[in-house]
C-alpha cells in the first residue's frame, strides 16, 4: 500500500474540495488503492486558509454588489441570487463539516501531535536552519512541526511516504523516510490509468458473459450430458462396483 501525504498548498491549488484531482485522490484512498496521510496541523491549516479565502471572497462580492451598475442584475432571476445574504460563519462551518466527513469517508490517517519533541524545531529556529530559511519565521512554524510529525510517524511505522507539495520548505527537505515531489498530477494520472484499465477489463468480461450466458449454459449442459452418457468411464470397473 502506497502512503501519500497532501500538503496544504495542494488543497489550495485544487480550490480545496472543488478540484477534480483532489476528489479523485480521496476516492482512491476511500477504495483502499492508496492511503492518504495528513497531520492534524495540515488539517487545521486547510481550514484556516479556507476561512481567510472565503472572508476575502465575501468582502469582494459585497463590494461588487454595492456598485451602482451591479444593481441591474436584480432584473434577472439568476442575478437576484447574487444578492442573497451570505454569512461567513455558515460558509466556514459547511466547509469544515464536509472536509471532516470526506477525510473520514476516505479513511485518511490523521497524525496527531503525539509526544513531539519541540526542542528539535526550536533548535532549527534559533540556528536559522531549514525550514527557517529567511522568510517570516512565525509562518514557517506550521511546516516545521508538520515535517517533524511526518518524519517521526514514518520512522515509527517503518514506511516511506510520498509527500505532494509545492512549498519549497518541503521540496528542499531530505529524509530517508520521505519522498517529496510537487507533481501529484502525473502520479494521479498513472494511478487512474492503471485502475481504470483493470476495471475496464472486468467490465468487458462481464458484458461478454452477460451477452453469452445462454450459449455458455448450453455448452456446459451439452458437455455434462456427453460425460454422463460416456460408457467408457466405467470400463475399468465391474458391474457390481458400478451398481453400489
Amino acid at each position: 500500500m502506497e502512503h501519500i501525504i497532501l500538503d496544504t498548498n495542494i488543497f489550495i491549488k485544487e480550490n480545496f474540495l472543488d478540484g477534480k484531482r483532489i476528489r479523485e485522490l480521496l476516492k482512491l484512498s476511500e477504495e483502499g488503492k492508496i492511503k492518504i496521510v495528513m497531520t492534524v496541523i495540515t488539517v487545521g491549516e486547510v481550514k484556516n486558509r479556507f476561512r481567510i479565502f472565503s472572508r476575502i471572497a465575501v468582502q469582494n462580492l459585497n463590494e461588487y454588489k454595492n456598485q451602482f451598475e451591479s444593481r441591474v442584475l436584480r432584473n434577472s432571476s439568476v442575478g437576484k441570487k447574487i444578492y442573497d445574504r451570505i454569512v461567513n460563519k455558515d460558509i466556514e462551518k459547511e466547509f469544515n463539516d464536509e472536509f471532516d466527513a470526506i477525510l473520514l469517508k476516505s479513511k485518511v490517517i490523521i497524525i496527531d501531535y503525539l509526544d513531539l519533541n519541540i526542542g528539535n524545531v526550536f533548535g532549527k529556529y534559533f540556528k536559522n536552519e531549514f525550514p527557517f530559511g529567511g522568510g517570516d519565521k512565525k509562518y514557517e512554524f506550521p511546516d516545521a512541526f508538520a515535517l517533524e510529525l511526518i518524519e517521526k510517524w514514518s520512522a515509527e511505522q517503518n514506511i516511506k511516504c510520498r509527500i505532494f507539495s509545492s512549498d519549497k520548505d518541503f521540496l528542499n527537505y531530505e529524509s530517508d523516510h520521505l519522498e517529496i515531489t510537487k507533481n501529484y498530477e502525473s502520479y494521479l494520472d498513472q494511478k487512474l490509468q492503471f485502475y481504470l484499465t483493470e476495471e475496464d477489463r472486468i467490465t468487458v468480461l462481464s458484458k461478454v458473459f452477460e451477452n453469452s450466458s445462454e450459449k455458455i449454459d448450453g455448452e456446459i449442459e451439452t458437455w455434462y450430458r456427453y460425460i454422463l452418457d460416456d460408457n467408457s468411464l466405467y470400463y475399468s470397473f465391474v458391474w457390481v462396483e458400478i451398481h453400489h
